[in-house]
């Protein structure tokens, strides 16, 4: 998950699909979803402050900024992906503009 290329530091992704949704965390750049719906997906990010006690563990990653309000809503996002049936990799790249 990056920004204009570069990793986000902290937030959330939200996988959602006619049958369901998910909402795995973004760690420095990088998400683990699990239990997300086949078919299309829409998705919408959340760019979310870092907790204190979660130091990065990267040494290049965006600070937090949060993203234009279209990435809050997956119907407004322009974001989708196709989900099949086994193990997928999917990078997700936005701009802050």
């Amino acid at each position: 998950m990056s920004v204009d290329g570069v990793p986000l530091d902290y937030g959330i992704v939200n996988f959602v699909g006619l049958d369901g949704a998910a909402s795995p965390p973004i760690v420095d750049g990088a998400y683990a979803a699990g239990g997300v719906p086949l078919g299309t997906i829409r998705i919408a990010v959340r760019v979310l402050p870092r907790p204190v006690v979660a130091a990065p563990t990267t040494g290049t990653v965006r600070p937090y900024v949060p993203l234009p309000e279209r990435y809050l809503s997956p119907r407004d996002s322009g974001l989708a992906v196709e989900v099949k049936a086994g193990r997928q990799r999917h990078d997700i790249n936005v701009t802050d503009t």
